[in-house]
């Protein structure tokens, strides 16, 4: 039963009890009526009219003492004293939860600075010296850890979280494969982006075990999926295309489950999304007014990160293999010039 419908409830016990009171002011009407008549009709002598008068005079004084005290400790307008009290509550609620992800975000922005700010392009590892699902963790850790205060869902502990990324990148596993080759304006690229260049479902946390039962990395690219796996597809999928907020439900061995998608704005553009970030949770809920925007916010921050990550990576990739041809071209000259040093100079002689 909802608070609502408890002052619901409550307003209209007292209005039962008003009436009631209503009803003693006749009572007590009809005893002062029946009081007069006996004072009137007792004589010098005990007789009936005299317990007449006892028994309606103390039973007015017990009807007068009831609604006395009703009026004084029991006033019509507590219900509305309640609801402004417990609507006080809330507020008082809402603004400390205001503060505290106030304080998430400073956090998440603090984050991203540690990880960006030191960063110098091209040499500097440390920026994505990780793969990216363990660096989105650390920048999303005040998200992560207080998932029930974003959400406004206190009763809730166990989440499933992770986000799907349309385009990222890591180092590739053999270099290779990699060539750089000059491009237009006198810029220089590399070839055999497949090598670095990826997309799919990183997952965050994962509380409800749904990795690999049914979220994995290829979810969105995959035509194989039916049931929840198919659902949570699809959820992803309307959130993406659309830029938007979504919310669903889907049923998984017999327990009802709530899933919402935040799209991740692409970080010079508003009207489309580089990815979503989901977050599921098992029972009903409904989502707070501002977590539209909240998560929004966090969305930007890993916009913002994924997109410096992905210079990082590049420029290492670059880096390292411009080292590595270095190393190919200094080895073929000691190798051509020891072959050029190791003929024999009795060749020249007569």
């Amino acid at each position: 039963m909802t608070q609502e419908e408890l002052f619901d409830k409550l307003k209209k016990w007292i209005n039962v009890i008003q009436k009631a009171i209503i009803a003693t002011v006749i009572v007590e009407g009809i005893l002062v009526i029946i009081i007069g008549i006996a004072s009137n009709k007792i004589g010098e002598t005990i007789d009936i009219w005299l317990g007449v008068l006892l028994f309606c005079g103390l039973l007015y004084l017990l009807i007068l003492f009831i609604r006395t005290f009703y009026q004084l400790n029991f006033p019509g307008d507590i219900t509305e004293e309640l609801q402004s009290k417990s609507k006080l509550a809330e507020y008082d609620k809402s603004f400390s939860r205001q503060k505290i992800i106030n304080d998430y975000i400073n956090q998440t922005v603090k984050s991203l600075n540690d990880q960006t700010c030191s960063t110098n392009v091209g040499s500097d590892p440390h920026m994505c010296d990780e793969e990216l699902q363990v660096r989105l963790k650390d920048v999303l850790k005040p998200v992560l850890t207080n998932t029930n205060t974003i959400l406004n869902a206190y009763h809730v502990n166990k989440f499933t979280i992770g986000i799907h990324i349309n385009f990222y990148r890591h180092e590739p596993n053999d270099y290779s494969r990699i060539k750089i080759i000059p491009a237009e304006n006198d810029q220089i690229t590399i070839d055999k982006w497949d090598e670095i260049n990826d997309k799919g479902i990183l997952m965050l946390r994962d509380d409800l075990n749904m990795e690999y039962s049914l979220i994995h990395k290829g979810l969105l690219e995959s035509d194989y999926e039916t049931q929840q796996s198919l659902e949570i597809k699809s959820a992803i999928l309307k959130s993406f295309k659309n830029v938007e907020f979504v919310k669903t439900q889907f049923t998984y061995e017999n327990k009802l489950y709530t899933m919402i998608c935040s799209d991740m704005p692409m970080v010079c553009s508003d009207t489309d999304a580089s990815g979503v970030t989901f977050i599921i949770m098992e029972g009903e809920y409904e989502p707070v007014d501002d977590l539209p925007y909240l998560l929004r916010i966090f969305n930007r921050v890993a916009a913002n990160y994924i997109y410096k990550y992905n210079e990082c990576v590049f420029n290492q990739v670059f880096s390292k293999k411009q080292n590595e041809d270095r190393k190919k071209e200094k080895q073929k000259e000691m190798e051509l010039a020891e072959q050029q040093n190791g003929e024999n100079p009795a060749d020249n002689k007569v």
